[in-house]
């Protein structure tokens, strides 16, 4: 004991006095998030919510990336859902020159990556190798910062893809993809990443399916604009559930994988 007694050191007969401590909520900044969904889960945990970025948080869910002085900012106990440089990931244009990186390095890891060029960066190079490509031919187009299928397009010349503007990757188009009965289709898993070093990953056990939902044809100028036959994107999907027919224009169908084929019905099409 030193001083007045205030600060006693406990021995193994004291038992402490008074009642036990009360475990504060877990407390939950959603000040950058507009999705609800975020925050009914939130609810569901018996959490707590705050918009307040000055609170004494527990976790921090953004919509965005975070920057790593905020990452550095952060307390011990305090949590935050992205990792700084998420964007090399995010962004389309960093993504593609990551692959080909890591492909470098593992060529028979990433066969799945069809040819893809940067661009404006790498325009020369994309006409270049589509001079030796034949007519039927395609190229998809994908903004850089974009998302929801919103700016992509199909083309089959090298030029117009070139001069699209500002960033973006162009990728050559794969016309045969997988197909569940007749439809184009990928396959989303879901993975926790809790530490990068030493790597520490739990798969969810559950997956998400998504589907176009016109009949696929192979590329053509009569239906290289109808989105909803090659993208995915459920925000571009949703509004046509109900529609399950081709277009009257569309063109025959290029042979494809069944969906009797053990391959094609685990398979993610690629757009």
């Amino acid at each position: 004991e030193r001083g007045s007694g205030r600060f006693r050191r406990m021995t193994g007969g004291e038992k402490k006095q008074g009642k036990p401590k009360r475990r504060r909520k877990v407390m939950v900044n959603l000040s950058n998030c507009r999705y609800r969904v975020v925050e009914q889960a939130v609810e569901a945990m018996n959490w707590a919510v705050t918009r307040d970025d000055n609170a004494d948080w527990d976790l921090f869910w953004t919509d965005t990336s975070v920057s790593e002085e905020r990452v550095m900012k952060l307390k011990k106990f305090q949590k935050i859902n992205h990792f700084a440089g998420m964007s090399g990931l995010c962004k389309k244009t960093s993504m593609a020159r990551t692959f080909r990186k890591m492909a470098a390095h593992m060529p028979e890891a990433y066969t799945f990556i069809p040819q893809t060029w940067v661009l404006p960066l790498e325009a020369d190079s994309l006409k270049s190798y589509w001079k030796k490509r034949g007519p039927d031919s395609w190229l998809i187009i994908k903004p850089d910062g974009g998302c929801q299928g919103r700016g992509i397009f199909l083309c089959n010349e090298a030029a117009t893809a070139c001069n699209y503007s500002p960033a973006a990757v162009a990728q050559e188009y794969i016309a045969r993809p997988f197909l569940i009965d007749g439809f184009k289709f990928d396959i989303r898993i879901y993975v926790l990443l809790m530490s990068c070093d030493p790597p520490r990953i739990y798969l969810y056990d559950e997956g998400l399916a998504r589907f176009c939902t016109q009949l696929y044809r192979a590329p053509a100028a009569a239906n290289a604009g109808v989105a909803c036959m090659h993208l995915t994107n459920s925000s571009i999907n949703r509004p046509h559930h109900n529609r399950t027919s081709p277009s009257p224009s569309a063109p025959p169908a290029s042979p494809s994988a069944s969906a009797s084929s053990p391959s094609a019905s685990s398979a993610s099409s690629s757009a």
